[in-house]
């Protein structure tokens, strides 16, 4: 199954160049765990190129909790981060996005790990509890992209 992968922020512009380097950040942390494949959305009215780049991961039970794992690093590093995930199943397209401020809440992992087992079929137990399958070593989100 693919998987639409979006990085998304609160501060910058999709094509500002203090922001594509932190988008490939998550896409190359994903590129560690997947398959991927690289997208350009269409250019919106008015802005110059081609728009934010996003990526489609090949997600299978054997794979989601490094991906999950993957986004859950990168959205800790920055509560501004979000990261907007897109799928299709039985021509149903499911949808959901996760942020910084989000990402330590259990309930929030809890529904992304139940989503991507549905969708890829996997067994129960496959990704773990929600009390530590998906926990980074570290607590805290760091701020590495202060406000100008």
């Amino acid at each position: 199954m693919k998987v639409t992968v979006t990085a998304g922020n609160g501060r910058f512009d999709p094509d500002d160049d203090r922001w594509l380097p932190q988008a490939r950040e998550l896409y190359r942390g994903l590129a560690s765990e997947t398959e991927v494949t690289y997208q350009h959305s269409a250019a919106e009215p008015g802005s110059k190129g081609m728009g934010l780049t996003e990526v489609a991961i090949a997600v299978g039970p054997a794979v989601v909790t490094g991906a999950v794992a993957a986004i859950t690093v990168w959205l800790k590093r920055d509560r501004d981060r979000a990261v907007h995930l897109r799928w299709t199943v039985d021509g149903v397209q499911n949808e959901f996005t996760l942020t910084g401020r989000t990402v330590d809440n259990p309930t929030m992992r809890a529904a992304v790990e139940n989503g991507l087992r549905a969708a890829t079929g996997a067994e129960a137990g496959t990704f773990g509890n929600a009390e530590g399958a998906l926990e980074p070593a570290d607590a805290d989100p760091a701020d590495d992209n202060p406000r100008e």
